[in-house]
C-alpha cells in the first residue's frame, strides 16, 4: 500500500493541474491595451507606444475580435483565429509547434478588410507578446495587457 501511495498522489497532481490550464483561445478572450510597441527597421528600434495609447483589442469567444484606436476613435471588426505549425532547428534536431494568430478586420475607411498576422504569439493571463511583420519589411513588437476578462 505504501508503494501505491506516491503514485496516486502524483496521479492526482496531474489531474489537479491539467485541469487548471486554459487554452490559448480560452487565455486570449477579454479585453487587452497595448502597453509598448516597438518598430524595429533594419536594425533600427523606434519606439511606437505614444501612437497606440489607450488604444485596446476586445477578442470574443465566438472568434470576433474589435480594435479601438484611441487616436482616430475609429473602431475596427472583424474575426480571428489561431494557424499552429511545426518549425525545425537544425541546429538542435528538433521540431517546435509556433502559433500565429490571424486577424480580420474591416477598415471602414477604404470599406474592405485587412489581415494582420501575429506571430509566434505569447498569451498569458495577464499578458500577450507577438511580432507583426510590416508590407515595408519592418515589424513591430506588441506587448499588451489585460484590462478586462
Amino acid at each position: 500500500m505504501k508503494r501505491i501511495l506516491p503514485y496516486l498522489l502524483l496521479s492526482a497532481a496531474i489531474v489537479l493541474f491539467s485541469a487548471c490550464s486554459k487554452s490559448k483561445s480560452e487565455r486570449l478572450v477579454g479585453v487587452w491595451q497595448f502597453d509598448k510597441v516597438k518598430k524595429r527597421d533594419f536594425g533600427m528600434n523606434s519606439d511606437l507606444t505614444d501612437q497606440y495609447l489607450n488604444s485596446s483589442v476586445k477578442f470574443n469567444d465566438d472568434q470576433t475580435v474589435s480594435y479601438y484606436d484611441s487616436q482616430t476613435k475609429i473602431v475596427e471588426e472583424g474575426t480571428w483565429e489561431f494557424y499552429s505549425y511545426e518549425t525545425w532547428d537544425n541546429n538542435n534536431d528538433q521540431s517546435e509547434t509556433v502559433t500565429d494568430l490571424y486577424i480580420f478586420l474591416l477598415d471602414t475607411a477604404i470599406n474592405d478588410y485587412k489581415q494582420q498576422v501575429w506571430k509566434d504569439i505569447n498569451i498569458t493571463s495577464r499578458k500577450i507578446t507577438t511580432t507583426v511583420d510590416q508590407p515595408d519589411g519592418s515589424n513591430y513588437k506588441y506587448n499588451l495587457i489585460r484590462v478586462e476578462k
